[in-house]
């Protein structure tokens, strides 16, 4: 009788240690998640804000509030993997920003990752920047013409060390914004870009290259076309008596594109005052072809951000473009809050 009560007293044991150990498997996976994001709340002010339409009956950019950014960012980090996934909720939608896939080669020791799925092209170091830290409100013209989304779909190679970066991807080549093709290849070529970079704590340099083709699509024409982009970005890091940190950074972009030769640099300084405020300013050039005459748009640029907390960042930019084709009235101020977690 004795026995009979023991086995019971087991068996009965049981479930509750299967549910126990159940849950701390559970609890070990969630503590393998990292949960993070930002929201930027924005006015933008437009010199050239006008009511309704434009003469094409299509809606136009013009003062007033909205959700620039509305990132939700999840990581993982398991066993000789990382995933992540990120999106973007704004008031066009919700949208996907990355989905990586990633293998931590364990054995060489040099800290080798691959990874499959979207994710940002390893170009210059505007791209590679997140807009949670990014002084101006948007990326330079050049970067944002042509790398629009700043993402695309294929497989990157990553190897660091500490002093040494090289990140390289084989992608579709269309991006993430394809006004006509969306999220599809628009050709069987696969295209090539990487960036080589040096971190020498005080100084940061790199030098980028992208090669591929794109297909011109319209009525009587489906042919190919080469499209290269070359690059190269600088940061010097230093500070200034009594008042703080000094950052200077330069990148310079030299692209080829269907029938044009589009060429473009920023130059940026952030002068940080104490632990809360900083002054920046930025001269952002562009020009559509080199080919051509009066082709250029020159933006400067400049304003403050002041930290509330960690957490609550404030900034205040205003941006005059001067163009070379005539005297548009299409100065921007924007005044943005940011809230991370």
């Amino acid at each position: 009788m004795l026995e009979i009560i023991l086995l019971c007293t087991v068996l009965n044991s049981v479930p509750e240690q299967l549910e126990n150990k159940n849950k701390n498997n559970i609890q070990t996976e969630l503590n393998k998640i990292q949960l993070s994001g930002y929201v930027q709340g924005r006015f933008e002010w437009h010199e050239d804000s006008l009511d309704g339409v434009n003469s094409l009956g299509k809606p136009i950019t013009t003062t007033q509030f909205l959700v620039r950014r509305g990132r939700l960012k999840a990581v993982y980090s398991g066993e000789l993997m990382e995933g992540v996934i990120q999106i973007d909720a704004t008031g066009s939608g919700v949208s996907l920003k990355d989905a990586e896939a990633t293998f931590i080669e364990p054995w060489s020791g040099l800290n080798l990752r691959f990874t499959v799925g979207q994710f940002k092209y390893p170009f210059g170091q505007e791209i590679l920047q997140s807009s949670s830290v990014r002084e101006m409100p948007e990326r330079s013209r050049i970067i944002k013409t042509l790398f629009p989304g700043e993402r695309d779909r294929g497989l990157r190679f990553q190897i660091k060390n500490s002093f040494f970066n090289l990140q390289s991807a084989v992608v579709n080549g269309n991006g993430t914004q394809d006004s006509l093709y969306g999220a599809n290849d628009q050709n069987k070529f696969k295209d090539v870009v990487g960036r080589l970079g040096f971190d020498f704590k005080y100084v940061i340099l790199g030098i980028s290259g992208y090669w591929g083709q794109g297909l011109v699509s319209k009525l009587g024409d489906n042919s190919e076309y080469t499209k290269a982009r070359v690059g190269a970005d600088l940061s010097i890091n230093t500070s200034v008596h009594v008042l703080g940190n000094l950052t200077l950074k330069a990148e310079v972009v030299r692209g080829t594109d269907f029938q044009s030769n589009p060429f473009g640099f920023s130059i940026i300084g952030v002068q940080n005052i104490g632990n809360s405020f900083a002054l920046f300013s930025r001269f952002d050039k562009y020009d559509a072809d080199l080919g051509k005459k009066n082709n250029s748009i020159d933006t400067i640029g400049g304003g403050f951000h002041y930290l509330f907390s960690n957490n609550l960042k404030g900034t205040a930019v205003y941006e005059h473009p001067i163009s070379e084709i005539s005297d548009l009235r299409d100065d921007l101020t924007t005044l943005q809050l940011q809230g991370m977690f």
